[in-house]
């Protein structure tokens, strides 16, 4: 048997990680004079995170480092116990060449371990749309070069649909212009972002009003997806009763599908900013 790993950006409740046994590579936040984990799901910490971004707070992220995930990995690949790791898109994160070149040193040390890395070419609970996958091939019996086969074949099948709640986030990262966001938010212009084929952000449509964009995330998933009984996950840094309104737009369209709703972790809620929501499934067409 092989042991799953991600990282903390997958965004999955710890209650399935512990279930199922997935290891977990953390990466943390430095917000004023506070540090938070990517797994904050006491509810005290969550709100304090969330209500200091809302109010302006300026957190800073650093990616995870070689050493972090050699730390994680060597103790199981001692036990002679195969690994595949399931991590953030390299497209958007630098952690990714990190847990590549962390696999390299061990494999020096450990030249008969097994240790599979898989770009998701996704973040957040897209990833974990992927963690969920890996379990549900370990427990139909795939071998680990069967699982990762698997995986990389099916990534593109998973879809992100989600918008923001202030403009001046995307700006920060290079997504728009200082001039596009100070006039988008002026005029309540709300974009509809997703993950390209690359791995990598894109604004794919934009609408006037979160309301209308709230609609327009239920109404694109559900256009999207494969089966009326498949997952659907729904992420939100802070702005649960946005999330709550897509849950059951969605539910209400389609009532055998299985959703779960959970928050942002503050690394990527440091680059979206407070009040984005999300929406993941795998799609019937690949990205492009």
């Amino acid at each position: 048997m092989y042991k799953i790993m991600t990282d903390s950006e997958c965004g999955l409740p710890e209650a399935f990680l512990n279930q199922h046994e997935v290891g977990v590579v953390r990466s943390f936040v430095q917000l004023e004079d506070h540090q938070f984990g990517d797994y904050f799901y006491d509810q005290q910490n969550t709100a304090a995170f969330y209500d200091t971004l809302k109010h302006g707070g300026h957190p800073t992220t650093s990616q995870i480092s070689i050493g972090e995930y050699i730390a994680a990995f060597e103790g199981i690949i001692a036990q002679h116990i195969p690994i595949v790791f399931i991590g953030m898109s390299k497209g958007l994160s630098g952690s990714f060449n990190s847990a590549n070149q962390a696999r390299d040193i061990l494999l020096e040390k450990y030249p008969d371990a097994q240790l599979m890395i898989v770009d998701t070419l996704a973040a957040c609970a897209g990833e974990g749309l992927l963690v969920i996958k890996a379990v549900q091939l370990r427990q139909a019996g795939l071998s680990l070069d069967e699982a990762v086969t698997q995986l990389n074949a099916c990534r593109l099948q998973v879809h992100h649909f989600f918008t923001v709640a202030n403009l001046k986030f995307l700006y920060q990262g290079g997504r728009l212009s200082k001039r596009d966001a100070v006039l988008g938010d002026m005029l309540h212009i709300k974009p509809i972002l997703d993950v390209d084929a690359q791995g990598k952000l894109r604004v794919i449509k934009k609408v006037r009003t979160s309301s209308r964009a709230f609609k327009t995330l239920a109404d694109m998933i559900l256009a999207d997806i494969q089966a009326d009984d498949q997952t659907v996950l729904i992420s939100t840094s802070g702005d649960w009763e946005a999330a709550e309104m897509v849950r059951k737009q969605i539910q209400g369209a389609s009532p055998k599908l299985k959703l779960m709703v959970t928050p942002i972790g503050p690394t990527i809620a440091s680059h979206t900013g407070y009040g984005c929501l999300g929406v993941f499934t795998m799609g019937k067409t690949p990205r492009q």
